[in-house]
């Protein structure tokens, strides 16, 4: 277990200084998303009963 985890942290090593040496500028950025969005509520009135319960219609629209 030792050995195994000790060359996974090898891995993730030789990895990450890859990474770093390729595009210094994405590596600082990675995991970091700005996201806006906007969200809108339709609500055309319709009303049924599914499985025993009233249900009405909603269209929720998310724009990213």
């Amino acid at each position: 277990m030792e050995r195994a985890r000790a060359s996974a942290e090898q891995s993730r090593a030789k990895e990450e200084a890859k990474a770093s040496k390729a595009a210094p500028d994405t590596a600082e950025k990675k995991g970091k998303v700005n996201v806006k969005y906007h969200v809108t509520v339709d609500r055309p009135g319709q009303h049924e009963k599914v499985a025993g319960y009233d249900a009405e219609r909603v269209f929720i629209t998310i724009t990213l």
